[in-house]
């Protein structure tokens, strides 16, 4: 066995990864078998009224399990090579059953070999007394050989278990980047040509409120690029950004806007979904803000209750068009499906008409403070 193996599918890298680690702890697993047999077998002996001396059971017992410690790397090549799986269980199941038996045979041969030619604790050697000895307590060895087989798929389907929830865990979170970047560039195109738009309009006749349309532009750019890799941000945080994006918008809007920010100071240290607000707040722009002839409003509240944060955006533009014609864009599914993959089913998204006109967008999620590390996504 070379060290490749360890790393290309060798049963050595499901229980023992390390070589030292993988020696140590096979040594030291039957060693404690063999002294646990050993103080076992003399005890035995002594209300046998046969009593072994202590040193000849141990000697005996140690023996019988270094035996097996040497014999437990080919038994784990036979487990991995000949797996017990959907694939060929009969056949597999039937192969071990005669390995198991072939391999109790061998065992037992040695250990009574080494037992009566080299130390002589049973007596000189003997034809009859080996094959009685070999065949006494056969079905002992074919039981260990089965245990460590079971063994080895035991740890094996733990192993894998460990790999299919990391594979998940990865999946989500290259999905959710994957989400969190198609929401930017669908958001952003139609809000960078409003902004120009409004830019250009604005050189000829106030040329100072357009130099600071693009100054906060590129903060607002700026910022949410710094972002890019940040699953979750602190409410804080998402505010300022959103607080330049409306910054924005009245300056092209002029004094048809009033933004309310009611933002509950418990809130704050809250950590949201990276870019969460940003979808619903630009749904209400361009649909309750920019329809709504005259003077529009647009309002952000956050409060806690208990264990979970409460978000909520509205409008008063000409709401939500019915159940039957309503259609989610980009920007709603995709942060619903952000919600999903981080909360399950811990969180609560509603969106209604306001009785007196306009869209409310109420969100709850599990309440998580800003001391606890935050979730990052991997680099494309």
């Amino acid at each position: 066995m070379n060290e490749s193996e360890l790393h290309t599918g060798s049963p050595y890298r499901t229980i023992f990864a390390d070589p030292a680690v993988r020696w140590i702890g096979l040594t030291g697993a039957w060693t404690a078998f063999g002294l646990f047999m050993g103080w076992q077998t003399y005890y035995q002996s002594k209300l046998a009224g046969d009593p072994m001396t202590i040193a000849d059971s141990l000697v005996s017992e140690l023996v019988y399990a270094y035996l097996w410690a040497l014999l437990t790397p080919l038994i784990l090549r036979l487990a991995w090579k000949f797996p017990l799986d959907a694939r060929h269980p009969f056949r597999n199941s039937f192969l071990h059953l005669v390995l198991s038996a072939l391999t109790a045979f061998v065992h037992k041969s040695l250990y009574h070999l080494i037992l009566m030619n080299a130390s002589g604790t049973f007596g000189p050697f003997a034809w009859a007394r080996f094959i009685r000895a070999v065949w006494n307590y056969l079905d002992y060895g074919i039981i260990l050989y089965w245990i460590l087989i079971l063994l080895y798929h035991a740890v094996e389907y733990y192993r894998r278990s460990r790999e299919q929830e990391l594979r998940a865990v990865n999946l989500a979170a290259e999905l959710t980047h994957a989400q969190l970047q198609t929401l930017r560039m669908q958001l952003h195109p139609h809000f960078l040509f409003n902004t120009l738009n409004a830019v250009s309009v604005l050189i000829g006749r106030k040329p100072d409120a357009a130099r600071e349309m693009l100054g906060r532009l590129s903060g607002l750019l700026r910022r949410t690029l710094a972002e890019e890799h940040r699953m979750d941000v602190p409410l804080r945080e998402e505010i300022d950004l959103l607080g330049l994006y409306l910054a924005i918008e009245k300056v092209r809007f002029e004094d048809r806007l009033t933004v309310s920010l009611d933002v509950g100071p418990e809130t704050l240290d809250a950590v949201i979904p990276s870019f969460l607000l940003q979808p619903f707040v630009e749904n209400a722009m361009r649909y309750g803000v920019a329809r709504k002839p005259g003077p529009a409003l647009v309002e952000i509240r956050t409060s806690r209750n208990d264990t979970f944060l409460r978000l909520e955006i509205m409008d008063n533009g000409p709401g939500l068009p019915p159940d039957g014609e309503r259609r989610d864009g980009i920007g709603f599914t995709n942060t619903r499906s952000r919600l999903e993959q981080m909360y399950g089913t811990s969180y609560r998204f509603t969106a209604a008409n306001r009785n007196g006109g306009g869209a409310h967008i109420i969100l709850e999620i599990p309440f998580r403070a800003d001391h606890l590390p935050p979730r990052t996504v991997p680099e494309p």
